[in-house]
């Protein structure tokens, strides 16, 4: 995979991932995304870094793969206190 496919791929799972992040159920495939995205922008930075080839669509998914994965991580952990405290009070079994 050459470094602009994985620049390109990185940068669109990171936005996936940050969008889909504000979505509670969505949250836990935002942050399968989004550290599909920090993966690839770290691979696309070190493969553009050797072609001597610009690494902004890299860094990009890379910022976006970090903050999606944040945010999902928090949505997660917030969807998951909601059903505890739903089976808690009884209104699921």
């Amino acid at each position: 995979m050459s470094a602009k496919a994985c620049s390109v791929t990185a940068l669109v799972c990171g936005i996936v991932g940050l969008v889909f992040s504000w979505f509670g159920v969505l949250a836990i495939i935002a942050l399968i995304c989004s550290v599909v995205g920090i993966i690839l922008g770290a691979m696309g930075m070190k493969k553009a870094e050797a072609e001597n080839m610009p690494k902004g669509l890299a860094v990009g998914g890379l910022v976006c793969g970090i903050i999606g994965a944040a945010f999902s991580l928090i949505g997660v952990i917030c969807y998951a206190c909601i059903l505890c405290s739903a089976a808690g009070a009884g209104l699921i079994r």
